[in-house]
This record gives C-alpha cells, sequence and structure tokens, in this order.
C-alpha cells in the first residue's frame, strides 16, 4: 500500500501527471501572483514554483473566503491559475500538493 502525503505549498493553472507509485510527503514552494493589490476587482495570475515535479506528484488549487475553510477549485491542477471570474472581496488561494494514488 502507497503512503498518502500532502504539503501546502503556499496560502495566497492543466497537466496530465501519470500514476506513477511513490511515497513520502513533496517539498513545499511557494506561490507568486503577477498583482498583489487591485481597488475595484482583478484576475490575478498565480503561478507556484520550488515545489517537487517529480513523477506521482499531482496539484489542486483551493479557494477560501475566510483562510480557514477551503474548496477545491474544479479542474485547475497545474501550476499556474488565472483567477477568473475576477475577484471583488478578499480571497484566500492555496496550492496542494500530493502523492497520488
Amino acid at each position: 500500500k502507497m503512503e498518502h502525503a500532502s504539503q501546502i505549498i503556499d496560502d495566497v493553472c492543466f497537466s496530465n501527471i501519470p500514476n506513477i507509485a511513490c511515497s513520502g510527503t513533496p517539498t513545499s514552494g511557494s506561490i507568486s501572483s503577477d498583482i498583489s493589490e487591485f481597488c475595484a476587482s482583478g484576475e490575478p495570475v498565480l503561478t507556484a514554483s520550488g515545489y517537487d515535479t517529480a513523477g506521482g506528484i499531482t496539484l489542486q488549487w483551493q479557494v477560501s473566503d475566510d483562510n480557514t475553510v477551503w474548496f477545491d477549485v474544479a479542474g485547475e491542477i497545474s501550476a499556474v491559475y488565472t483567477v477568473s471570474p475576477a475577484i471583488t472581496e478578499t480571497t484566500y488561494y492555496r496550492l496542494i500538493s500530493k502523492l497520488s494514488d
């Protein structure tokens, strides 16, 4: 049986990753944005770097309005995510990396 572990890459997009057996905890990295503040609304591009890219690692972007309860962003499973629709209030994003089943 494979061990399953996940690591939050950062709190602050498509690739087909093969299902390769692995174990342990993925290495986390960081997230940057092309914009950090805006007045009315905006669609930032979030880019992850410095995380494990070995086979068997899957990615999943998550979103939260309170930085406590997180929800998967449907279909966003790569290192680059263009936020859409535009953000109009404080919103938190993070990218989860984990070992595939």
